[in-house]
């Protein structure tokens, strides 16, 4: 399916979190062409008027002001709390790119959350950037059950990426989402810096994922409804 592909103008690309772990979010993009069945971004809708399904829409946020990296002092910056900033379109657009440039001039600790193996393309900025981690989201070792799941990187090109960040030094977090921690974390054993998995957490956006569990793996819907 196509893509609605829109840039849209943003006044600016840090905005206040509400989360409790991060002082600030940046998303460069609305929607996300991931098209997660899990995600919990789907509410991101209720406040954009997009009237498509989530996962067929994507919008380019364009921002000429540069960022105010001086707020930044000795804060948390979450990267993609409610996008995928290395979905398919950065590879074309580089707005994340642009934006870890600009990070550089900042002290701040960042986290950067993403499915996608381009992320590899910024080593260059990622090893310049202090405070860094990033976390790579694995939600199955199936690779079928990865494809009805999501359009994101391979599971094998997530592992590769995980492996190369590592080597080069940088701080990385595996994130098990739909999948058992226990077999993913014994197949990353040799991950280089891979330093410890979130915990996989039930909430209500996981109604999307357990109705496509119900009706594409139904021998499985038991497991999952006791995890």
């Amino acid at each position: 399916m196509r893509i609605i592909e829109k840039e849209i103008v943003a006044k600016d690309l840090i905005t206040k979190s509400n989360l409790p772990a991060s002082d600030y979010v940046i998303n460069p993009y609305v929607g996300c062409p991931h098209a997660c069945k899990y995600c919990y971004a789907h509410f991101m809708k209720r406040f954009t008027g997009h009237t498509e399904e989530w996962g067929d829409f994507i919008d380019i946020k364009r921002c000429d002001k540069p960022m105010n990296v001086k707020k930044l002092y000795h804060k948390s910056v979450f990267i993609s709390s409610v996008t995928d900033c290395y979905n398919p379109f950065e590879e074309k657009y580089r707005i994340t790119r642009n934006i870890l440039k600009q990070l550089k001039e900042a002290d701040c600790s960042i986290t950067i959350s993403t499915k996608s193996a381009l992320i590899l393309r910024d080593i260059d900025i990622l090893k310049e950037l202090n405070h860094l981690r990033v976390a790579i989201s694995i939600n199955t070792l199936d690779n079928g059950f990865q494809r009805d799941m999501d359009n994101a990187s391979s599971i094998a090109q997530r592992i590769a990426a995980l492996k190369e960040l590592g080597k080069q030094g940088i701080y990385t977090v595996l994130f098990p989402r739909a999948t058992s921690q226990v077999a993913a974390c014994r197949h990353l054993a040799t991950a280089a810096r891979v330093k410890y998995p979130v915990a996989l957490q039930r909430c209500k956006f996981d109604t999307p994922l357990l109705a496509a569990v119900s009706l594409i793996y139904v021998a499985h819907i038991s497991i999952y409804n006791r995890v």
